[in-house]
């Protein structure tokens, strides 16, 4: 798909599809690291924290929406 060639509707279309998939995969991902979380796996690659691990290990910046989603979503799980 050549996005500059789509039509305005398309190109809305689009765009709330592509931000629906996003959201989906951002959700995917915080479940497998809720689970890497509760088994403490990012020990086992070096990593003291979670977070650590994000940042290292799957290249997200630190101060990135990713790491303040699973900063309060591992708080969350901490108090309950």
């Amino acid at each position: 798909m050549i996005i500059a060639s789509l039509s305005d509707f398309d190109l809305h279309s689009s765009t709330l599809l592509a931000s629906q998939k996003e959201k989906l995969a951002t959700l995917d991902l915080l479940n497998h690291l809720m689970e890497i979380n509760r088994r403490k796996l990012f020990v086992e690659y070096g990593c003291p924290s979670l977070h650590k691990y994000v940042v290292t290990q799957l290249k997200y910046s630190p101060a990135g929406h990713l790491s303040a989603i699973l900063a309060t979503a591992t708080y969350r799980t901490s108090c309950s």
